[in-house]
């Protein structure tokens, strides 16, 4: 059994925290906040639209994006 006991007169109140966002850009097309996307398809099948419409959907100015792409600078 666990016994109350007053000490002193401070009145202590719980941390409030931040409430999270309503909406989460994104969220209508990814159903994980921190999701890997992996596109994968041949030449001329909409790969860069694809990055376009999800750039669009799920950044804002606020949003760091970090790509990894192996053929940035190889020649054509």
């Amino acid at each position: 059994m666990i016994k109350i006991k007053k000490v002193n007169d401070v009145m202590v109140e719980p941390i409030k925290l931040p409430k999270p966002p309503k909406h989460i850009l994104g969220s209508d097309l990814f159903n994980q906040v921190s999701a890997n996307i992996l596109l994968c398809a041949p030449k001329n099948n909409g790969k860069t639209v694809v990055i376009k419409k999800i750039l669009d959907e799920c950044a804002s100015l606020d949003t760091k994006v970090i790509i990894f792409c192996g053929t940035l600078k190889k020649p054509k």
